[in-house]
């Protein structure tokens, strides 16, 4: 993928406004090398991102009730945390970061 920062997070917040409904963005962290930023679904339930231009390093994790059930990063390889199985690693292909936003979502109905 290897994007600028202002671009990962452009075309973060378009699949979030595209997907998601409800949801306030925080962003902890912002600056040419990397972004960090928390995004709040409900008092229970938020998404923590993170990207590193320098190394095109991207972790999505979905976090409910202080647990993280389900993940998509790229550390090593591409792989998942599936839900229900959140600590086990399943490589996956290179994805985009609305088809991330997009299996997140699959994994918030679940818990509803």
């Amino acid at each position: 993928m290897t994007l600028p920062v202002e671009e990962f997070y452009s075309q973060l917040q378009s699949a979030l406004q595209k997907h998601l409904s409800v949801f306030e963005l925080r962003v902890n962290e912002i600056n040419q090398l990397r972004l960090k930023l928390r995004i709040i679904l409900s008092q229970s339930t938020f998404i923590d991102v993170f990207y590193g231009a320098r190394k095109d390093r991207i972790d999505f994790a979905l976090i409910h009730e202080g647990e993280r059930i389900f993940g998509i990063d790229n550390l090593n390889y591409w792989h998942c945390h599936p839900f229900g199985k959140e600590r086990s690693h399943f490589k996956i292909e290179p994805t985009s970061i609305e088809n991330i936003v997009l299996e997140i979502k699959k994994n918030i109905e679940k818990i509803r």
